[in-house]
C-alpha cells in the first residue's frame, strides 16, 4: 500500500504530480489521456445521473466565484468569437491570483497584445461589482471611447447572463429614474443614497471625472503614442493619472487600482509603478516577471528560474509548460509560428515587436543614447564614491571647472515648457564630467533670476542661457532690479544642435566612454531630477523637441567647451594633466 507520505503518481507516464494536478499530469499526451478516460466515465453514466452532476458541479462553480475570480470568469465570460464559455488560459490565472491577493490593493499588469487585456478589464469589473453592488467603480483609458469597450462588455453581460443570476439574482440594472444605463455609465440595482453609478467610462482628460469618489478603478490602456512621445507628454500623463484617477479611490479594506497596459517607453507611467507597486510583466514567448510582490503571495501556476531582470523582478515560466520549453505564453492565440509571423511584421521596427509583445520597452536598436552608457556612467560614479546631487560647491573639490546651463520657459504654466538648470563640474583631477545639480520646474522671471544668481554664486559656475531673446528679457528684468547677470549666451542652430562633437549627441558619445558621472545609488536607483535627465537622454530623437532638461545639458557643454574645459571628439578621451590646459583654461584657474 502507498503510505500517505508518498507522492502521487502520474497514471500516464508514472511521473510525480505536481498540486494542481489530479491522476495525470500536465503533459500533453497525459492531458489527452485524462481528457479521454473523463470522457468513458460520463459515457457509463445514466443520463439522469450526468443532469444530476452537472446542475450540483453549476451550483458548486457559481458558489465559488463570488470569492474565486477564475471560477467567476469560467462560468459567465464568453469568448466573443464563438459566444463559448471562456476557459481561463494559465497565464491569466497568474494574474487573477495576483490580482485578489489582499496586499495587493495597487497592482501593474503588463501585458503583451493579443492577450485579453479588454476580457480581463471587463470580467474583473464584473466580479467586483457582483461581490458587492454598493461598491463604485471607474474605467479610465485614454480616451473615452477606449474606455467605453470593456464596459460596453460588462452592461451586455448583466442584461443577458443567466450564469450571472446564479451567482448574484440581484445584480440588474437601476430601475430608479435619473440613475444611468448607458454606454459611459451603468448603474445597478442598490440601496438609495449612493451618489456616483456603479461603474463609469471616463478618458483620462475628462473634466466629468472631478468630483467623483470611487471604490476602484480599473486603467486599461491609458498609454498610446501621443502621450508617451516627450519626457513633458510621459510626466503629464503620470500627473494626470494620479490627479484623475488614483486621489478619487476610497481608503477602505476593498479597494482596489489595477493598471492593466502594454508598456511604450521605459519610463511610461506603467513602467514607473512598476517600480514601486506590486507588478506582473509577461511576455508572449512565455517569460513572466513579478516585482514588488507581497512576501506571501503565492502561484501554484508559476516556476521559478532564477534568473532577475536589471529592476530586481524575479523571473517565472508556466509550470503547464514546464515541459514544453517552446511554448509561447498563450499558445492557443499565438503559437511560435504565428509569433514568428508577427515579428517579421515588425522587421522595419523591432523595437515596436518588443514593446507590443515581449512587454520590453527598451529600445536599443535606434536609440542615439543607450542604456549600456548609462549603467557605465552610474558604475563609474559610484566607483568614485558619487552618489547624490550637491548642494554647493566644495573646496575640497580641488580646482573643479563648473559650468551651469539654462533652458528657459518664464511662463510659470505647466503648459509652455519648464525651465530647467543643469550644473556639472569638469574634475581637473581625472577629467570626468560629475553632474553636481539639476533643478527643473515652472517660474516666473523674477524667480528664475534669483535662481540662476543663486547657483552662479553656489557652484562657482559660468553660466549660459540659450540666446533666443529670452535671455536679453532676463538681463533686463535683472538691470531694473540693480542686479547683474554674470550669464554668457548660445546660439544654437539646427547643425551645431546636430553634430556629432558638439552636438546633443555628443553627451552621449561621451556616456558610452563613461566620461559623465551619473550621481546613483548602489542598486541604481537615482534621484528624481537625475532620472528626468536620464529619461531626456534615452527618449532624444533628432526630429523631436529636445527634452527642457537635455537642452540645458547640451548649453552648459557647449559652454565648457567654448571656454576651453572641455575637448570634442575622440581626442576628449585621454585624461586631461595640468600641462595640457591651454591658455583659457589657466585663466580659468580660480
Amino acid at each position: 500500500m502507498m503510505g500517505l507520505g508518498t507522492p502521487a503518481r502520474c497514471r500516464g507516464c508514472g511521473a510525480q504530480l505536481r498540486a494542481l494536478e489530479h491522476v495525470y499530469c500536465g503533459k500533453r499526451g497525459c492531458s489527452t489521456a485524462a481528457r479521454a478516460d473523463a470522457e468513458a466515465r460520463v459515457r457509463a453514466m445514466s443520463e439522469d445521473e450526468r443532469i444530476i452532476r452537472a446542475r450540483n458541479a453549476l451550483v458548486a462553480k457559481a458558489k465559488r466565484a463570488i470569492e474565486d475570480p477564475i471560477a467567476f470568469f469560467e462560468l459567465v465570460m464568453k469568448d466573443e468569437a464563438t459566444q463559448k464559455h471562456v476557459i481561463v488560459p494559465p497565464h491569466q490565472r497568474v494574474v487573477l491570483s495576483f490580482v485578489r491577493h489582499p496586499a495587493h490593493d495597487k497592482t501593474v499588469l503588463i501585458l503583451p497584445i493579443g492577450h485579453g487585456k479588454t476580457t480581463t478589464c471587463a470580467g474583473l469589473g464584473l466580479w467586483l461589482l457582483c461581490r458587492n453592488a454598493r461598491m463604485r467603480g471607474l474605467i479610465a483609458s485614454a480616451t473615452q471611447q477606449q474606455a467605453k469597450k470593456p464596459l460596453a462588455l460588462i452592461r451586455q453581460t448583466i442584461e443577458s447572463s443567466v450564469e450571472l443570476r446564479l451567482i448574484n439574482s440581484n445584480l440588474v440594472p437601476s430601475r430608479r429614474s435619473g440613475e444611468p444605463w448607458s454606454d459611459t455609465a451603468i448603474t445597478v440595482d442598490r440601496p438609495i443614497g449612493i451618489r456616483d453609478p456603479s461603474f463609469a467610462a471616463y478618458g483620462i482628460d475628462s473634466d466629468a471625472i472631478q468630483g467623483s469618489r470611487i471604490d476602484y478603478a480599473l486603467v486599461d490602456d491609458l498609454l498610446n503614442g501621443e502621450n508617451t512621445e516627450s519626457p513633458e507628454q510621459r510626466e503629464r500623463t503620470y500627473q494626470k493619472f494620479f490627479q484623475q484617477v488614483s486621489n478619487r479611490i476610497e481608503p477602505n479594506a476593498l479597494s482596489r487600482l489595477i493598471i492593466i497596459n502594454t508598456t511604450w517607453h521605459p519610463h511610461d507611467y506603467a513602467n514607473r509603478l512598476a517600480a514601486i507597486w506590486p507588478t506582473l510583466r509577461m511576455s508572449a514567448e512565455g517569460g513572466i516577471w513579478v516585482g514588488n510582490a507581497d512576501a506571501d503571495w503565492d502561484c501554484e501556476e508559476l516556476l521559478p528560474t532564477g534568473e532577475f531582470d536589471d529592476t530586481g523582478a524575479e523571473k517565472f515560466i508556466l509550470a503547464a509548460h514546464e515541459h514544453q520549453p517552446t511554448a509561447t505564453l498563450w499558445p492557443a492565440r499565438y503559437n511560435r509560428e504565428q509569433l514568428e509571423a508577427e515579428r517579421e511584421k515588425y522587421e522595419a521596427a523591432p523595437g515596436m515587436f518588443n514593446r507590443f509583445f515581449l512587454s520590453d520597452p527598451n529600445d536599443d536598436t535606434t536609440a542615439l543614447c543607450k542604456k549600456e552608457f548609462v549603467t557605465k556612467c552610474k558604475a563609474q560614479a559610484a566607483l568614485l564614491g558619487v552618489h547624490a546631487l550637491l548642494p554647493h560647491y566644495d573646496e575640497t573639490m580641488g580646482n573643479w571647472f563648473t559650468f551651469t546651463g539654462v533652458d528657459l520657459a518664464v511662463t510659470p504654466d505647466k503648459k509652455g515648457g519648464q525651465t530647467a538648470f543643469f550644473t556639472f563640474a569638469v574634475r581637473s583631477e581625472d577629467g570626468f564630467y560629475q553632474i553636481l545639480d539639476i533643478d527643473i520646474g515652472n517660474w516666473d522671471a523674477m524667480t528664475i533670476i534669483q535662481k540662476l544668481l543663486l547657483k552662479i554664486r553656489t557652484f562657482r559656475s559660468f553660466a549660459a542661457v540659450e540666446n533666443n531673446g529670452t535671455q536679453e528679457f532676463l538681463i533686463q528684468i535683472a538691470r531694473s532690479m540693480d542686479i547683474e547677470l554674470p550669464i554668457r549666451s548660445h546660439n544654437t542652430t539646427a547643425q551645431g544642435k546636430a553634430h556629432p562633437w558638439q552636438g546633443v549627441a555628443a553627451i552621449f558619445y561621451e556616456m558610452g566612454k563613461g566620461k559623465w558621472l551619473i550621481p546613483s545609488q548602489k542598486d541604481g536607483r537615482t534621484s528624481r531630477p537625475v532620472e528626468k535627465f536620464v529619461e531626456a537622454c534615452l527618449g532624444y530623437t533628432p526630429t523631436r523637441h529636445t527634452a527642457d532638461i537635455l537642452m540645458a545639458s547640451f548649453v552648459a557643454r557647449a559652454l565648457a567647451f567654448k571656454l576651453g574645459a572641455m575637448v570634442a571628439g575622440p581626442s576628449s578621451m585621454g585624461t586631461p594633466g595640468r600641462s595640457q590646459l591651454t591658455q583659457e583654461r589657466r585663466a580659468m584657474m580660480r
